[in-house]
């Protein structure tokens, strides 16, 4: 009887294990449980922590904290920030301030401001003001005024009168 007794509780004390053990694939080992070789822990990617986030290479991103945003390389942009942009080799680009846009060289181009268009050369073009046109030579062309076009040179020539052109000089005669 001794001897079924002990076989008995042989028995269950080996079900009860089996039973309640946890299996080899548990992402943690138990205490004192021997680690599978085939089990490898991946590891986490924080996300959305403190305004980060990070890629899988361990490149930390740091994304929209006082209108900047890093890059990998810790190069920092600067976006939308008083009508600026800055690029990553720390140029600053100026937009829409006052009419004028500046290039990364720091030059100024003036836009549409009274009817004048500033080339980065600081030469400066009049656009349509009293039916004239001014080249950056400052030479003075007029348009469409009562049917002629003024040369730089200051000849007169008219457009389309009795189906001819007309070539007026300015000190002389009609040619």
């Amino acid at each position: 009887m001794k001897a079924q007794l002990t076989l008995a509780t042989l028995a269950l004390s080996l079900i009860t294990t089996t039973v309640f053990a946890a299996s080899s694939s548990a992402p943690f080992p138990l205490v004192g449980e021997a680690k599978d070789s085939q089990v490898q822990q991946q590891p986490i990617a924080p996300l959305a922590e403190g305004g980060y986030e990070r890629t899988p290479g361990a490149q930390r991103i740091q994304l929209a904290e006082d209108g900047y945003d890093r890059t990998p390389g810790a190069q920092r942009i600067q976006l939308a920030e008083d009508g600026s942009d800055r690029t990553p080799g720390s140029q600053r680009i100026q937009l829409v301030e006052g009419g004028y846009e500046r290039t990364p060289g720091a030059q100024r181009v003036q836009l549409a401001a009274d009817g004048y268009d500033r080339t980065p050369g600081a030469q400066r073009v009049q656009l349509a003001a009293d039916g004239y046109d001014r080249t950056p030579g400052a030479q003075r062309v007029q348009l469409a005024a009562d049917g002629y076009d003024r040369t730089p040179g200051a000849q007169r020539v008219q457009l389309a009168e009795g189906g001819s052109d007309r070539l007026i000089k300015q000190r002389g005669r009609t040619a």
